[in-house]
């Protein structure tokens, strides 16, 4: 069980590690949803290079993912802080 913790806490040290991470979880707001084509939009990258850096938070459990379906015909993922930075 101790190790459980300690284990936890390096994955999420290691996923803060990096500038692009942080400034990820800057964008993200608890309160609300935002598209991955939003962070493309405001950090200036591409979006495989934001998609990987989000996987790594979300194995993390810093960040919460979901897709919604509409009447549009392009799904959207979009993404929520799931623990205060």
């Amino acid at each position: 069980m101790a190790n459980d913790i300690y284990d936890l806490r390096t994955r999420v040290t290691k996923a803060l590690a990096n500038p692009l991470r942080l400034k990820i979880i800057d964008q993200l707001d608890q309160d609300q949803k935002k598209c991955v084509c939003e962070l493309v939009d405001a950090l200036g990258c591409d979006q495989p290079v934001v998609s990987k850096h989000l996987a790594v938070l979300k194995n993390a459990g810093l960040v919460t993912m979901f897709i919604t379906s509409s009447a549009h015909p392009v799904s959207r993922n979009f993404l929520t802080a799931s623990i205060m930075c």
